[in-house]
C-alpha cells in the first residue's frame, strides 16, 4: 500500500485547477483526510469492506463515500461528475478483504477503471490520474518490476506498454514513489 500522503496532491490540484477527489477503496480515511488538507472540496470514495465505509462514513462526514466494488462505483459516479478531478485508484486484491467471489478483473482493476474514465467522465482531459501498485505489474518493460520481490500471488501479468499509453492521447505518464510504484497521468493540456 502506498500512503498518498507521500503525493503533494495540493500542489497536484493548485497546477490542475482541480476540485474534487475521486478514490477507489478508501480503507481507513486517510486518503481523504489527505485530499481534504490539500484544499479538495468534493470527495468521494468506496471500498469492498463495509466496515471500512462505515469507518470512512464516521470520520469524513462530509464525503460520499459508498459500499462498492471500483467499476460498479465507477460506472455509476462518472456519468455526472462534471469538476476537474484528482484520481486516487488503489482498489486492489479483493480477497485481503475478505471478498473473493469477484473474478481476476478485480485483482488490480486499474486499467479498467481507466477505461470508465475515459468513456463515462467528461472532460476527462484535464484530470490527474493516479494509479497505485505498479510492483505488482508484471512485465519486463515496467521499470517498477523486480522478479521475486512479492509472492506470486499478489502479481498481475499486464503489458506494460498498453498501460501507460491507455492514455496516451490525452496525458503523459510519469512513474514515482519508486518503494510501491505510483504512476501519475498528467494532463498535455491544461486549459
Amino acid at each position: 500500500m502506498t500512503w498518498l500522503s507521500h503525493i503533494d496532491i495540493g500542489r497536484i490540484r493548485e497546477d490542475h485547477n482541480l476540485t474534487t477527489f475521486v478514490e477507489t477503496g478508501c480503507w481507513l480515511g486517510d486518503g481523504i483526510a489527505h485530499a481534504i488538507g490539500a484544499g479538495y472540496t468534493e470527495l468521494h470514495s468506496c471500498d469492498i469492506g463495509i466496515e471500512y465505509v462505515e469507518k470512512c462514513r464516521e470520520r469524513h462526514p462530509k464525503a460520499s463515500i459508498e459500499h462498492s466494488e471500483s467499476l460498479s462505483y465507477l460506472t455509476k459516479l462518472l456519468p455526472d461528475l462534471n469538476n476537474r478531478c484528482i484520481f486516487w485508484l488503489d482498489a486492489h486484491f479483493p480477497d485481503l478483504y475478505g471478498t473473493d467471489e469477484l473474478d481476476e478483473t478485480y485483482r488490480i482493476p486499474l486499467i479498467p477503471e481507466i477505461e470508465l474514465i475515459k468513456k463515462y467522465k467528461s472532460d476527462y482531459k484535464h484530470d490527474v490520474i493516479l494509479c497505485d501498485d505498479m510492483r505488482n505489474f508484471r512485465s519486463t518493460d515496467n521499470p517498477r518490476y523486480r522478479k521475486g520481490e512479492l509472492e506470486e500471488r499478489f502479481y498481475v501479468d499486464v503489458d506494460w506498454n498498453q498501460f501507460i499509453n491507455v492514455l496516451g492521447e490525452t496525458h503523459n505518464a510519469q512513474l514515482i514513489q519508486d518503494w510501491d510504484g505510483v504512476m501519475v497521468f498528467i494532463p498535455k493540456e491544461n486549459k
